[in-house]
């Protein structure tokens, strides 16, 4: 447990150590909620699509759900360019 204090802009600064053991940086989002009348941050790790891409794995091919998926993402920017180009 640590003693934070809020700032008069109502921010308040989380230590390092804590950061580092769950595994945040700065620009690294939370979710805040009350419960029990205690706050509680839970990070929110990835973006939406990287959160959601398990999801839908099951209707992509097994040879092309080892591609990353902001690879993914170029690809198919890349697929739909060419295929406005050829309209």
């Amino acid at each position: 447990m640590q003693l934070v204090t809020i700032s008069s802009q109502r921010q308040i600064t989380i230590p390092v150590g804590m950061l580092e053991e769950l595994g945040l940086e700065g620009k690294d989002k939370l979710f805040l909620t009350i419960e029990e009348k205690k706050l509680v941050a839970r990070p929110r790790k990835g973006s939406v699509v990287d959160r959601l891409a398990g999801s839908l794995s099951h209707l992509v091919p097994k040879k092309l759900r080892k591609i990353p998926t902001d690879k993914a993402i170029e690809m198919a920017r890349d697929i739909m360019a060419q295929e406005i180009a050829n309209e």
